[in-house]
């Protein structure tokens, strides 16, 4: 797939750490989908010459969300950056909209859910999402 050839293309390492059996949660697949590879194909454009990429997903029991997290060794954000990066039409590349991550964080906060960012410039890039899971309501009468 792309993802697959364009780490093989620039020597990145994907590591992928997924935990079986994850609950349910409320989620549009395509939407989600988009924005899960929008944050991939931001970590590899910022590793043309190589490094890691680890997705990591897991169940947060004690705040009973999903939380999935794109760590890269890529080229960092700065912090005037990172302070923008949500901002519609705000790009540091020479191609694109810049509406990449702006529209991220709609469909994550569609999903009830957040985004967390932290980079260091020459060091990476984590960006955790949080979504809540799904769980059934119960009245008196039983599950609805």
């Amino acid at each position: 797939d792309l993802v697959n050839a364009r780490c093989l293309k620039q020597h990145v390492r994907l590591t992928k750490r997924l935990q079986r059996g994850l609950p349910k949660i409320f989620l549009d697949e395509k939407l989600l989908e988009e924005t899960f590879l929008n944050f991939i194909l931001n970590a590899l454009d910022a590793m043309p010459k190589g490094g890691r990429l680890t997705i990591t997903a897991y169940y947060d029991h004690d705040a009973e969300e999903i939380l999935i997290s794109f760590v890269d060794s890529g080229c960092g954000i700065s912090e005037d950056n990172l302070n923008r990066i949500f901002d519609p039409f705000f790009t540091t590349k020479r191609e694109g909209t810049g509406l990449g991550l702006s529209l991220a964080l709609q469909i994550i906060e569609l999903h009830k859910g957040k985004i967390h960012i932290e980079s260091k410039p020459d060091y990476g890039t984590e960006v955790t999402v949080r979504l809540p899971v799904y769980r059934e309501r119960v009245s008196e009468d039983g599950p609805r």
